[in-house]
C-alpha cells in the first residue's frame, strides 16, 4: 500500500532527480553529460554541517535542473555554454583551494594596499597541505561545511579531535593553518566573520621541538656519509653546523669567495648574501669538496668526448647532488639524509661483498631506495654480525636526529664558544627572541656554560 508521499507502508522509496541517498544521507551525483558542463559529486548539507532533509533536497533538485535547462537553452540559442553561476557558499575545502592559488603560496611576493605578503617558503606551504588534509581526513563534515558556519566551540572540538589521534602538535599546527585560511577568507570576503574564529583558542601548546647535536654526532655523522659515498650530504652537514643556515638555503647557495676575511655566498633563487667569517674545519672541508667535484667533473668530460656527447657542465652550486650533477631537489635531500643518518645509528659491517646496516632486511626498505648497495640482516647473519669489525660504528643517540637540528646546534654552539646572541643573530640570521629560545632549553646542561660565566667575572674581578 502507498501513501500519498509516495512511500510504501514499511519501506520508503525516494527518488529524487540527480540526487542519491546513502544511509539516509542525500548525495548530488551527476551523470557523465552533466559532468561535462562543470558540475560534481558533492554532499548536500546546511553551512552548519547538517544534511538536508527530504523536502529540502527535493526543493534542491529543482533549483539545480532548472539551473541545468536554463544553461543549455542558453547554448540552444547561441551556441555557447554560459558558466555556472558563482556559488555563493565557501566551504572549507573551498577556502583551502583559494589559498593554494595565491601568489604568495607560489612563491610570490604580493602587496595589498599599505601590506606587502611575503612569499611563503616551499616547506610552509607543504606543511599548510599537509595539515590541510589531517582536517580533511578527521573531519570531513567540517571539510564540506561553509566557513561562515565556523565558531570558537567547532573549532576548539577540532582541536582537541586531531589532539586526541594525531597528537598535540598536529593538532595546534592543524588550527594555525585553518587560521591562516581564514584570515585569507576574511581579508578577501570570503568569509563574514569579524573576528577569526581560529584565534586564541587556548590552545596547549606543544614544547618547541630542539634537538642539538654533540660534536662527536657530528663528526660521526659527517664520517658516515663520507663513508657511504655521499660526501655531498657531509658537506652540507658541516655547512649547517658552521652557518647555521636552513637546509633550503644551504642547497641554493653559491660561493662567492673572500672579501675581508669573510667568505660570501649568494643564493642562487633570491640573491640574497650571506657573508660568514673564516672558520678552518668549514674552509678545508670546501676545499676538499671542491677538487673532488673538479676531478669528478674531469672524468665524466673525458667520458663524454670519447662517447661524443656534450660534456657535463660545472654547477654553481655549494652544494649539488653530485651523483647527477644537478641541484637537490628539497625531498630528495631530506631522504637521502635520513637513510644515510639511519645507517649511522644502527652501523654497517661487510658481509663477503655485501655492505649490511644493522638492523633486519625487511626493515631497511627506505635506506636501500636511497642509499643502493646496501642491504639488512638475513636470517641467521646477526651472530656473525656481532663478530665483524665496523665499517661504521652504531650511534643509537642519533635516533630521529633531523637536519634541521643542525641549525639549533650552529646556535648552541656559538653560545658554547663564548658568542652573545647579537653576534649568533650576525651569523645565522635567527631573530634574537628565537635563539634565546634555542638557549634557555639547551644551555643550563652544558657545565662549559658556568665555566665561561666565572673566568668572565675572574677576569673582570681581577
Amino acid at each position: 500500500m502507498k501513501g500519498r508521499s509516495g512511500t510504501t507502508m514499511g519501506t520508503a522509496i525516494i527518488k529524487i532527480k540527480f540526487v542519491d541517498w546513502r544511509n539516509g544521507r542525500p548525495r548530488f551525483s551527476p551523470g557523465a553529460n552533466i559532468r561535462a558542463i562543470g558540475y560534481k559529486a558533492e554532499d548536500l548539507k546546511h553551512p552548519d554541517g547538517r544534511w538536508l532533509s527530504v523536502e529540502e533536497a527535493i526543493a534542491w533538485s529543482a533549483r539545480r535542473q532548472a539551473e541545468i535547462e536554463a544553461r543549455q537553452n542558453h547554448k540552444a540559442r547561441t551556441g555557447r555554454m554560459p558558466p555556472r553561476p558563482r556559488e555563493r557558499l565557501i566551504t572549507v575545502e573551498k577556502l583551502f583551494d583559494l589559498l593554494w592559488q595565491h601568489p604568495s603560496m607560489r612563491g610570490k611576493a604580493v602587496e595589498e594596499g599599505k601590506h606587502v605578503f611575503r612569499p611563503k617558503s616551499p616547506a610552509t606551504v607543504r606543511d599548510y597541505k599537509q595539515k590541510a588534509r589531517v582536517i580533511e581526513a578527521e573531519a570531513p563534515e567540517l571539510w564540506g561545511a561553509s566557513v561562515d558556519a565556523l565558531d570558537r566551540v567547532i573549532l576548539f572540538n577540532l582541536y582537541e579531535l586531531i589532539a586526541t589521534k594525531r597528537g598535540l602538535a598536529t593538532s595546534t599546527g592543524c588550527i594555525r593553518a585553518l587560521s591562516t585560511a581564514l584570515s585569507f577568507g576574511m581579508r578577501r570576503g570570503y568569509c563574514k566573520h569579524a573576528v577569526n574564529p581560529a584565534a586564541e583558542l587556548g590552545m596547549e601548546t606543544p614544547p618547541p621541538r630542539l634537538r642539538v647535536g654533540e660534536r662527536e654526532e657530528i663528526a660521526h655523522l659527517v664520517a658516515a656519509a663520507d663513508k657511504l659515498g655521499r660526501a655531498d650530504i657531509g658537506d652540507s652537514i658541516m655547512l649547517g653546523v658552521w652557518t647555521g643556515q636552513r637546509q633550503s638555503e644551504r642547497i641554493d647557495l653559491i660561493d662567492e669567495g673572500l672579501l675581508n676575511g669573510r667568505r660570501i655566498f649568494r643564493q642562487r633563487k633570491t640573491g640574497a648574501m650571506v657573508a660568514i667569517p673564516q672558520g678552518a674545519p668549514l674552509d678545508a672541508r670546501l676545499a676538499q669538496a671542491k677538487e673532488r667535484r673538479r676531478a669528478a667533473l674531469d672524468a665524466a668530460a673525458a667520458e663524454a668526448r670519447a662517447a661524443g656527447r656534450p660534456a657535463p657542465i660545472a654547477r654553481l652550486e655549494l652544494v649539488i647532488d653530485e651523483k647527477n650533477n644537478q641541484p637537490f631537489k628539497p625531498d630528495h635531500y631530506r631522504h637521502l639524509f635520513a637513510a644515510m643518518r639511519d645507517v649511522a645509528v644502527h652501523g654497517l659491517v661487510a658481509i663477503g661483498e655485501d655492505r649490511v646496516v644493522l638492523v633486519k632486511d625487511e626493515d631497511v626498505g627506505p635506506i636501500r631506495h636511497y642509499l643502493p648497495g646496501l642491504r639488512g640482516l638475513r636470517k641467521g647473519e646477526a651472530v656473525k654480525a656481532g663478530t665483524l669489525p665496523h665499517l661504521i660504528e652504531p650511534m643509537p643517540s642519533l635516533a630521529g636526529f633531523r637536519d634541521q637540528d643542525l641549525r639549533d646546534t650552529s646556535v648552541t654552539w656559538l653560545a658554547l664558544a663564548g658568542a652573545t646572541i647579537p653576534e649568533i643573530a650576525a651569523v645565522t640570521g635567527h631573530s634574537l627572541e628565537s635563539i634565546t629560545t634555542v638557549l634557555k632549553h639547551y644551555l643550563a646542561r652544558h657545565p662549559e656554560m658556568a665555566d665561561h660565566a666565572i673566568a668572565k667575572l675572574v677576569e673582570w674581578h681581577g
